[in-house]
């Protein structure tokens, strides 16, 4: 019994390896799908590196969770999964970064400075309410139904 177990881990030790290899080869086909600007031009040294540092992770995470009884597809999904986690955590170029507590507290530190001064400051002050009443006059000319052009 013992000989068989031995096997039977012996087998599934090369499953695993050959798991891990398909699971690379995955890793180069989903980095294909993402964009370059992302990932590097397919051969650059950008798309080496890229892959060498979500490989590095990537194999960690499949080191721990393989047993060799996975079916290729399930490999793959889970480097896409992988693939996918790892470009929304990297690829924010696009998306607004909200900002921290601490600038938000100067932000509003700031403004509250300034109108602190134009209230102080009587001709910045009759600046303010020029500027606004001007905005107020606009945005409720914006909101009334356009009289027609009558004819004379």
């Amino acid at each position: 019994m013992h000989l068989h177990e031995t096997e039977r881990q012996a087998q599934q030790v090369g499953i695993k390896a050959d798991l891990v290899t398909f699971a690379k080869w995955a890793l180069g086909t989903a980095l294909n799908e993402c964009p370059t600007h992302l990932v590097g031009a397919p051969g650059s040294g950008n798309r080496t590196q890229t892959t060498r540092v979500v490989w590095a992770e990537l194999r960690l995470i499949l080191e721990k969770t393989l047993s060799g009884a996975e079916s290729e597809q399930d490999v793959r999904q889970l480097v896409e999964e992988y693939v996918a986690l790892w470009r929304s955590e990297h690829d924010r170029w696009w998306r607004p970064r909200l900002p921290s507590p601490a600038q938000v507290a100067k932000g509003i530190a700031t403004a509250k400075a300034i109108v602190d001064v134009v209230n102080q400051t009587p001709e910045l002050r009759q600046l303010a309410d020029t500027v606004t009443q001007a905005v107020v006059a606009r945005l409720r000319d914006r909101r009334s139904p356009k009289d027609s052009p009558t004819a004379p």
